[in-house]
């Protein structure tokens, strides 16, 4: 992830004040969310970014760890916390390629707009189902570019990997809707609820690990 954390460092004032994209599905992401988290439980976010959807779900639950691995990303973060004054969230770098948790941590992690931006997102999803409780929970929204019309060709295949490799964006993974799925089912999680406004539009994935 070290390549790309320039660009989200670089964006982080503006990436903190653009509007969200399409609010209605949004809304519906986090009520949905919502419905899955219980005051006795203890969640994990990745790739937080600024911290918004944290701030919105941690009154729900026991403890909310919020994290990313963009320096400036986490500034903005803390600030919005501190002037929330929720005290059971916290907000911390980690590095997503050696998260060092220990097995069963979590009742429920999160995963927005993240695992297509992730090198190896398939061995990412393996850490996630390991830190995941019995019985808890992976909430993912993720954008499959490989249905994104447009992006294929000399953009998706040329000019997209070359900014990659320059640090001018990060690295972004192309695959489609049911190779998502198949990368969280693979580990043993069971899909629980499946959204996508549209084709072409973030997928959100409630998956479940099996009770002991």
């Amino acid at each position: 992830m070290g390549q790309s954390v320039w660009f989200w460092n670089a964006i982080a004032k503006n990436y903190a004040k653009s509007p969200i994209t399409n609010e209605a599905a949004y809304q519906h992401k986090l009520e949905t969310t919502q419905s899955y988290l219980t005051p006795d439980m203890d969640v994990l976010e990745i790739g937080c970014g600024t911290g918004s959807t944290a701030i919105v779900h941690a009154p729900l639950v026991r403890s909310y760890l919020a994290t990313d691995f963009s320096d400036k990303m986490l500034a903005i973060a803390k600030k919005k916390v501190r002037a929330a004054g929720l005290s059971n969230l916290t907000v911390d770098k980690l590095d997503i390629d050696a998260m060092g948790y220990e097995a069963n941590s979590f009742d429920a992690v999160l995963a927005m707009s993240i695992l297509h931006l992730l090198p190896d997102y398939k061995q990412v999803v393996k850490q996630l189902y390991d830190v995941v409780k019995p019985g808890g929970f992976l909430i993912s929204s993720t954008v499959c570019m490989s249905e994104i019309n447009g992006l294929p060709g000399i953009f998706g295949n040329t000019i997209v990997p070359a900014l990659s490799k320059i640090n001018l964006m990060p690295p972004v993974q192309r695959f489609d809707k049911s190779e998502l799925e198949a990368s969280i089912t693979d580990v043993g999680f069971a899909l629980d609820h499946v959204w996508q406004p549209k084709r072409g539009e973030a997928v959100f994935i409630v998956a479940q690990k099996p009770a002991k």
